[in-house]
């Protein structure tokens, strides 16, 4: 969104501020961020047997299995920005 009661702030050594710029509605941006992971958690282990061991796993899409022990709600590292997690 354009807005032309932008308020640009010297804030010294080239470095400016400009507020009022940009609105965003960053609830819309957490759902969809949210959702988007959540997609790909899903999307991304897949239920399988180990044709090894023949123990029940799940494999990911790189083709590498994870015992049934593994906690998929746990397969990346969890990065918490303030509203987020």
């Amino acid at each position: 969104m354009i807005d032309n009661n932008v308020k640009a702030e010297h804030l010294g050594g080239g470095v400016v501020v400009f507020r009022s710029a940009l609105e965003l509605d960053w609830n819309y941006i957490l759902d969809f961020a949210r959702n988007s992971i959540n997609k790909e958690k899903n999307e991304m282990y897949k239920p399988a047997v180990n044709p090894e061991t023949g123990e029940e796993c799940y494999i990911n899409k790189s083709g590498y299995f994870f015992s049934q022990r593994f906690n998929r709600s746990n397969a990346r590292k969890r990065i918490c920005y303030s509203q987020i997690c």
